[in-house]
């Protein structure tokens, strides 16, 4: 038996090989204020400080909309180990967040990147923790156990989009909500249908697959308030919040707008038509001027860059596959593939060196980060040039001797430069909190860099760096969204995106006069130019209704943008300092105390009456974890029970169980024996992870033994047993489940 069991676990094991949440070779500390408290490692003393005044800001503000406030203080993890801004948030087993500590790597409307994440992430602290009635009652009594969580059990889309809701300040331009990309995405789901009720109240795959709960969501939220009043919001919170039975969605629409879920979204789905089709008719009126499509993927297609040559590299990720590199030859009917990707920040080409590309990777298991590769456009050779460098953003000079990269780190970005292979050669430029740096390209004279830079003073810009100079001048200065800057191939002019007028369009401006005329009139979006040759055709990646495709523009409008509003401040005044605790050592027990607990009871025939509860807990920074049943037979006089626990911490992470169970021996209705099975378990598990692939080891001990416990009179004594076995797992797995797909796509898993 032992023998089956050992090989199941470590199979299962070995198939889903474990790292440290948190890098463990961290040092961390935590620092409390009064509603807060956040635990940061090494190097994010001053970003700590940060965001508890922020948080603090936050929670007055929020926790009037919401009417409530946490019991005890909510835990912060400020996390620098990921390339990729975002969070999460969770109730359970405590109130706590996680922030990943850098700024993002796409252009968006926001305050300070910061700001915005803690807001949507408190929203959603404030909003899974209330209760009232008797999910509060049962709470009392039982702890934070998932099912007294009300808000936390439906759908994806009404918690996400309140978040987001409460992340967006119209008044100052901020926030998703509000925003030319959700506005662009929404415009399109119109045009094409809007999804419908039963879809969404799902995970949807299809286009824009992850967006769909954020989009749909907020969207939701501004018409409650628009046609039935903001009152309405809160009365949605308070009215699901005593929710006993989950999911009980029509019957909250009722009690509020006095309209089942069906006929309230129906009303929805006439409120999006009723707001975008005059957009789409608008845009139509003044003559679409799209390009041809190239690529029919849609999903995630994007980053096309032409060579001297004629040729296009683009990234083609189509829900259906890995991501791959693709390469499209003048005159090639059709791409071909070059080499398989991940996330994909950025991409350039030159004519010598080949294709430069900054692309995610995990580094040392527990961190995602940006490195350089070089890649043969011929062959699709890759070769990586930097290990855990986190550079984002990067292009060849036009000697192909030089890298300039924007590194990132700790929330801030500095301009860098390397040689042909990947070795920092200088500091350029270091920027400071809230400056964002993306979208960088170099001039064919190799005298400036340009880029979309992100400034408190003015948002999103066009900035030329001065190579000689070593600083920054400004291409632009006005309130619009300004990205993907990219330099003509004669370096006269600058290519670029912006959402003048309220729609992502290609625009040029000319380097010598300063002047920006609009190339494109597109109904969805038009984004990433570029352009190989002096007067040739612009390639870009154009969003419709499916996701992104290449196009090719060969004739583009020469037009004047309408006036644009000059630069606004979007940041608010810096949030006050609040009064905080002494700094102190991280120490995780206070995070163990369990927080729920349900009983355990069972009753069988008159013989077997056992009683106890079941509990579980982990620290913050999942360094320790554990499972616990413990149970008495009152009936049997005998003690009984399970403990998992988890260190993952080491290298290689420690898991351990121990239990004792009784088996109950009857013939008939009478017993005659009872014999404890008592097991131990102890492994350790190894992983070596990559994007796309993980490798993972793992030692195991099995220890079960039986033994009489009780026998009925005359029954004779089975002698004890004992079983140990010892195993050794290692497993290869690099399969990869696409969104649209429904098996894995790729890849093989193989367990020794």
């Amino acid at each position: 038996m032992a023998r089956a069991l050992l090989f199941i676990a470590l199979l299962s094991l070995a198939a889903a090989p474990r790292a440290a949440v948190f890098d463990p070779d961290l040092h961390w500390f935590s620092l409390a204020s009064e509603h807060f408290i956040v635990h940061y490692h090494e190097g994010e003393g001053t970003l700590a400080h940060q965001t508890l005044a922020i948080a603090e800001g936050v929670h007055r503000r929020l926790s009037q909309e919401f009417r409530w406030t946490p019991r005890g203080r909510t835990e912060i993890v400020l996390s620098d180990q990921a390339d990729l801004a975002n969070g999460y948030a969770t109730p359970l087993p405590a109130n706590r967040i996680v922030l990943f500590a850098t700024s993002p790597r796409d252009v968006m409307d926001h305050s300070t990147w910061f700001e915005l994440l803690i807001t949507h992430e408190y929203a959603h602290i404030l909003h899974l923790d209330k209760a009232e009635g008797f999910p509060r009652w049962f709470r009392k009594v039982f702890g934070r156990f998932l099912l007294f969580f009300p808000n936390l059990l439906q759908p994806a889309w009404y918690v996400e989009g309140l978040a987001t809701y409460y992340e967006t300040d119209p008044q100052r331009g901020l926030g998703r909500g509000q925003s030319t990309a959700f506005d662009m995405l929404m415009r399109m789901e119109v045009a094409a249908g809007v999804k419908p009720l039963k879809q969404i109240n799902q995970r949807v795959a299809s286009w824009p697959a992850g967006q769909v709960p954020y989009l749909y969501g907020v969207s939701f939220y501004q018409f409650l308030a628009e046609r039935h009043g903001g009152r309405r919001i809160r009365q949605w919170v308070d009215e699901y919040s005593d929710n006993i039975i989950p999911f009980r969605l029509s019957a909250n629409a009722r009690r509020v707008t006095r309209r089942t879920s069906a006929q309230l979204y129906d009303e929805f789905e006439q409120y999006l038509v009723e707001k975008y089709r005059p957009q789409l008719a608008a845009i139509r009126a003044a003559g679409v001027v799209s390009g041809k499509p190239l690529s029919h993927h849609g999903y995630a297609t994007a980053l096309p860059r032409v060579a001297a040559d004629g040729t296009v590299y683009y990234i083609r990720a189509d829900g259906r596959r890995r991501a791959r590199l693709m390469a499209l030859a003048p005159g090639a009917p059709q791409s071909r593939p070059l080499t398989k990707v991940t996330v994909v920040a950025a991409l350039d080409s030159h004519p010598e060196q080949g294709l430069l590309l900054s692309q995610l990777e995990l580094c040392r298991a527990t961190r995602w980060y940006f490195d350089l590769y070089r890649v043969n456009p011929a062959n699709g050779h890759r070769r990586r040039l930097t290990h855990c460098g986190r550079y984002r953003a990067a292009a060849w000079s036009p000697s192909g001797h030089r890298i300039a990269a924007v590194a990132n780190g700790l929330g801030n970005n500095r301009l860098v430069l390397l040689d042909q292979e990947g070795q920092e050669l200088d500091t350029l430029w270091q920027g400071t909190a809230g400056e964002i740096v993306l979208g960088l390209d170099w001039a064919p004279n190799g005298d400036e860099l340009v880029a979309a830079v992100w400034r408190e003073q003015g948002g999103w810009n066009l900035e030329a760096f001065s190579l000689r100079e070593r600083r920054w001048h400004p291409l632009t200065a006005d309130s619009a969204l300004e990205r993907d800057p990219r330099y003509s191939a004669d370096g006269r002019s600058v290519l670029f995106s912006a959402d003048y007028g309220g729609v992502y369009n290609l625009r040029r401006l000319d380097r010598a006069s300063g002047a920006i005329t609009t190339l494109s009139n597109v109904e969805g979006g038009a984004f990433a130019p570029s352009q190989g040759t002096a007067g040739g055709p612009i390639y870009y990646a154009g969003y419709h209704a499916d996701g992104y495709n290449l196009y090719r523009l060969d004739a583009p409008l020469a037009q004047p943008p309408r006036p644009l509003a000059g630069p606004t401040a979007l940041a608010g005044s810096a949030p006050a300092s609040p009064t905080t605790d002494e700094v102190r050592p991280y120490a995780p027990w206070r995070g163990l105390l369990p927080r729920w607990w349900l009983p355990h009871l069972v009753a069988e025939h008159d013989d077997r009456y056992e009683i106890g509860l079941i509990t579980s807990g982990w620290d913050a920074l999942q360094r320790h974890s554990y499972a616990l049943t413990a149970a008495y037979d009152i009936e049997q006089d005998l003690a009984l029970g399970a403990l998992d626990y988890v260190y993952n911490r080491w290298r290689p992470a420690l898991r351990l169980h121990a239990s004792r169970w009784n088996d109950f021996y009857r013939q008939g209705k009478t017993l005659r024996r009872i014999r404890h099975a008592d097991t131990l378990e102890a492994e350790l598990g190894y992983p070596w992870l990559r994007f796309d692939h993980r490798w993972s080891a793992h030692l195991g001990l099995i220890q079960e033994r039986k033994s009489d416990a009780w026998t009925a009179p005359g029954v004779g004594a089975l002698a004890d047993t004992e079983d140990n076995v010892l195993g050794l797992a290692l497993s290869y797995d690099s399969t990869h489940f696409p969104p649209l797909a429904i098996s894995r796509a790729e890849g093989r898993n193989i367990t020794l």
